[in-house]
């Protein structure tokens, strides 16, 4: 009778929470208890707008606890710079070059005339990925008492964060204890140099002459970038080099003139003999001076009497190549490669005597007829008539290469093509 009794009752959903003995009973005990998924989700909503109201305090203070420990850093930094810059004697506290940053309104720098430590100070760091800008300044403070210029102040400032958009700074008061009054300051208590009596330095050479130098009687292309000076050797107690000095323009000695330093020679005791040295890559139909310095050790003579050359000028005949050659013509290898009765390939260009910069490239030749890559250059130099080289290789392959001259870098029609062959057994011959 029960089962059909709560057959014929109406359904209705059970709240979450709900006690079933409560429900069969048809009553909700008292103190039982529990959340329906309403209260549930409003729970929810209001522990999220909490949280929402306190996260920016939470950030906040987790914020300020990192910059606090960045401020800590950059205290550090700012102490050891400024440490740095007291540890340095009077004098050399400034820069020899101002930097921009120390540049400011109302302030006077001290600029140095010479070079201090601090014009290679380190200007950044990194810290636990932080990286750090530091700017030392020193400017020159008056005193109390009217005194322009009196001391020094250091003014350190470490500089931070994205655009640098924090600043920590130390200012510090510098002054050398035991020191006279302000009013002597200003001369920045450099100390007084002591000079140390030495050995008497070398006389000075005497040049005989500069003249354009030639390799050969017939050459023509060396005088146009090179003089050769010739200088008597100077008598003194220890080895002795020599400078040789040059400059164009006037025959005044300029203050820098341009150097050439010849191999080391040892002065002659007795005077004999005369050296020599080329100095090249002049250029062409220019007038050049010359003197020459001795040296020994730290003694340095003073400049010689000064002596002028020109070099020849350059030739206005028009550079012409006409044709290279090979020799052998017909190489013999053997199966292997191996050249045979013959060790290099002569190379031979016709041209005229006023061409610079000649060169041959050859490689095996491509589809094109031109060398292919790998390319090997052979140097060639002016030779009675012809400019003349020779290039050799440990193997060589039974294909046709070509051989092409090119002026500067850029090919020329001139071109010979060589293709060696394979002996015929031991015979030496193809």
């Amino acid at each position: 009778m029960k089962d059909q009794k709560m057959q014929n009752r109406p359904f209705k959903p059970i709240p979450v929470g709900t006690d079933i003995d409560s429900v069969e009973n048809g009553s909700r005990r008292e103190g039982d208890g529990g959340f329906t998924l309403i209260e549930l989700m409003i729970a929810l909503m209001i522990i999220a707008i909490i949280l929402a109201a306190v996260a920016p305090a939470f950030y906040g203070t987790l914020r300020a606890t990192s910059l606090t420990d960045e401020r800590s850093a950059a205290n550090g930094l700012a102490t050891a710079a400024s440490e740095q810059i007291r540890s340095l004697p009077y004098y050399q506290v400034g820069y020899s070059s101002t930097p921009s940053y120390c540049v400011q309104s109302g302030r006077t720098p001290v600029l140095l005339s010479y070079s201090s430590p601090m014009d290679t100070t380190a200007t950044s760091t990194t810290i636990s990925g932080i990286t750090y800008t530091i700017h030392s300044c020193v400017y020159w403070v008056s005193a109390s008492d009217g005194s322009s210029q009196a001391y020094k102040q250091s003014v350190v400032t470490i500089l931070w964060g994205h655009a640098n958009k924090y600043t920590y700074s130390q200012t510090s008061a510098l002054y050398p204890g035991g020191e006279s009054s302000y009013s002597t300051a200003a001369n920045n208590f450099v100390p007084a140099t002591t000079v140390v009596a030495g050995p008497t330095p070398p006389v000075a050479p005497v040049v005989n002459s500069a003249t354009p130098y030639q390799t050969a009687a017939g050459d023509t292309v060396t005088p146009q970038t090179t003089i050769q000076v010739n200088w008597q050797p100077v008598n003194y107690t220890s080895r002795v080099t020599y400078k040789v000095e040059y400059w164009t323009g006037s025959s005044f000695r300029p203050s820098q003139p341009s150097e050439a330093s010849p191999t080391p020679v040892s002065g002659s005791p007795d005077g004999s003999g005369n050296l020599n040295f080329q100095v090249g890559a002049l250029t062409p139909g220019t007038t050049y001076y010359f003197d020459v310095i001795a040296v020994s050790g730290t003694q340095t003579s003073s400049a010689s009497n000064i002596v002028s050359a020109t070099t020849a000028a350059s030739s206005s005949t028009a550079c012409t190549v006409n044709s290279v050659s090979v020799s052998p013509s017909t190489p013999i290898i053997d199966n292997h490669g191996n050249p045979v009765n013959f060790t290099s390939l002569a190379v031979a260009v016709q041209a005229t005597s006023s061409c610079t910069g000649l060169s041959v490239e050859y490689g095996i030749m491509g589809s094109n007829g031109q060398p292919s890559a790998p390319l090997t250059q052979v140097l060639v130099t002016y030779n009675g008539g012809s400019f003349t080289g020779s290039t050799s290789q440990s193997t060589w392959s039974a294909s046709t290469y070509a051989f092409v001259v090119y002026q500067n870098g850029t090919a020329t029609t001139a071109q010979a093509n060589v293709t060696p062959c394979r002996q015929n057994g031991n015979s030496g011959n193809c």
